[in-house]
């Protein structure tokens, strides 16, 4: 094969890659990262894709991972390149991604010698990876290059164990860079490692399946999850029973049985006897949860026992009551327990039922007369989305609104929620689109859109994305929270009211464009919007900025009762 590098380190380090399963690389131009560059875009077996900044290609490559449920490869040149990688590691390590960081470097010893683009990148990411190596400087033995192949083999493994995570792998390279080689593959060490056990013990399952069946007041409590149909249909039959209440939300993928997908208007409508819907027993798994308000309530109102289910050493205690952490997919769980489950008589599930009955009739009979705002704009891009289609929704109050409206059954939800953060939202939803046929909504503020917009300088932009613009002047949050409203700098500090043009935004980047401003307008707009295109369309909806908070808390005051 020709067109390699001169450097068998570099060409060693794409053939163990693409032997532990990395075949898809996202590459920011650069000159120090030139040999990894030759390297991967001329190797038969992997796949790569341009992106020039470094933040936007971290999360694109985020989005990939996250659709294609496979490792990713992130290549960079050396500096403050390396640190725009840092939002989108961080997020893949809380939702648990495999993405692997290959980062050029210079020389070790020019190190705080005042090079150019030099900083001190080894473990730069120790806090948020899973494993991390430098290779050798410039191998030029058996001995170092079959280090180099240990190395990477650990680090790869280790960020494939679950939970799964972000890896880096930092590449000293000196000069010259772009010397050329004819390169075979020769004889390299790729170290696999088997997967374990994730069964329970027989005598384990017994305790649990005993604690089970003797708990009147049992919650199920879902956090973010990827569609999953074998635990959906598990879960299904336990919502079934008289003890149980399954509260799921939209990031939690879950749709075939009687789930409480409403929580926030739930926690709103319930009376003064909230202890009685407090559980004895909760059970958790998947990531991060939404609501703030259950969060509150769970911590309030404490479960005598509490059960996290995750392939995990980590004591995550989110409610601080945790008392058994159980290392196996929920899957396995719940399949282990079923037919030896034997509910005590119990009037909880029915307990939960009523009080949703109440809420939506609460929530239907104030969305009849709510004015325009981003409420009902919500409304109406919820119930508009295509059919077998992916929704991603924006941090902030895009997916909080969301979580008010009813899931569609054939959509899959997806959101940023390991950080939270607003910093990469559509180019999130860039990268999965790419490696998806599906039409793909992603639904975000205005601020954000600003914020991540060289997501759209993508040369190979997918034309199923649709990019729904929430344009209320500003963050919103801020007058929905409490605290920033009580400032004299609501506006300037903390809101930021902007007044950039949206439509010219797209015009730069050669996207179609449509507007809406108005609730009569909503439906004829969104279906103009997904109509098809042979390019991703931006639409910009407009709604009023000093009216969107008031409506929303008096919408929550109705679920009271006030």
């Amino acid at each position: 094969m020709s067109g390699y590098s001169d450097k068998e380190g570099i060409n060693r380090l794409a053939d163990v890659l693409i032997d532990l399963g990395l075949k898809r690389y996202v590459i920011s131009p650069g000159s120090r990262n030139a040999p990894l560059i030759k390297v991967f875009t001329a190797h038969p077996k992997t796949g790569c894709q341009s992106i020039v900044d470094e933040r936007s290609a971290g999360y694109f490559a985020l989005g990939l991972a996250l659709r294609t449920n496979e490792p990713v490869g992130l290549i960079c040149t050396s500096g403050t390149a390396v640190l725009n990688y840092g939002p989108a590691i961080a997020e893949a390590y809380y939702r648990q991604i495999p993405l692997i960081a290959i980062t050029a470097d210079r020389p070790e010893e020019l190190i705080d010698q005042r090079e150019g683009q030099a900083i001190r990148q080894q473990e730069i990411f120790k806090n948020h990876v899973k494993a991390s190596c430098q290779l050798p400087q410039q191998p030029y033995d058996e001995d170092r290059l079959w280090y180099g192949d240990r190395l990477v083999s650990e680090t790869i493994n280790k960020a494939m164990i679950f939970p799964r995570g972000p890896a880096h792998i930092n590449v000293p390279l000196r000069e010259p860079l772009y010397g050329s080689a004819d390169y075979a593959v020769k004889k390299h060490k790729t170290i696999h490692m088997a997967s374990g056990s994730s069964r329970l013990m027989q005598e384990t399952v017994n305790r649990f399946t005993g604690s089970f069946n003797d708990h009147v007041k049992i919650m199920i409590l879902t956090g973010t999850l990827g569609p999953n149909k074998r635990l959906d249909s598990l879960l299904a039959e336990f919502a079934e029973l008289p003890s149980v209440s399954v509260l799921t939300e939209r990031t939690s993928n879950l749709m075939q049985g009687r789930y409480h997908h409403y929580i926030d208007r739930l926690l709103n409508a319930m009376s003064d006897n909230k202890a009685d819907y407090a559980p004895d027993l909760l059970i958790t798994f998947g990531n991060d949860v939404v609501s703030k308000q259950i969060k509150a309530f769970l911590r309030n109102y404490k479960p005598q026992e509490h059960w996290h289910i995750e392939q995990t050493d980590r004591h995550t205690d989110t409610y601080k009551s945790l008392t058994h952490l159980i290392p196996v997919t929920p899957e396995a769980f719940f399949e282990a327990i079923q037919s030896a489950i034997t509910p005590a008589v119990s009037g909880y599930s029915q307990l939960w039922h009523d009080l949703e009955e109440q809420a939506a009739d609460l929530h239907h009979g104030f969305m009849i007369d709510a004015p325009w705002s981003d409420l009902k704009a919500f409304e109406g891009i919820m119930m508009n989305l295509p059919q077998n289609s992916v929704a991603h929704l924006g941090n902030s109050t895009p997916v909080r609104y969301a979580l008010l409206f009813s899931p569609k059954k054939d959509v899959e939800y997806y959101a940023n929620r390991g950080t939270s953060g607003i910093d990469g939202v559509v180019s999130t939803a860039v990268g999965f689109a790419h490696a998806d046929e599906r039409i793909n909504t992603v639904v975000t503020g205005d601020l954000s859109f600003f914020y991540d917009s060289n997501a759209l300088w993508n040369s190979q932009m997918p034309a199923n994305l649709r990019i729904i613009v929430i344009n209320n002047q500003g963050g919103s949050i801020f007058r929905i929270i409490p605290g920033p409203d009580t400032t004299d700098v609501l506006e300037s500090y903390f809101e930021t009211k902007q007044d950039l043009n949206i439509r010219k935004m797209a015009e730069v980047f050669g996207l179609y464009y449509y507007f809406c401003d108005e609730q009569s307008d909503l439906a004829g707009v969104l279906s103009k919007t997904y109509r098809q295109h042979d390019k991703a369309v931006v639409m910009e909806i407009k709604t009023p900025e000093t009216e969107n908070d008031r409506i929303l808390k008096q919408y929550f005051k109705t679920l009271k009762g006030d």
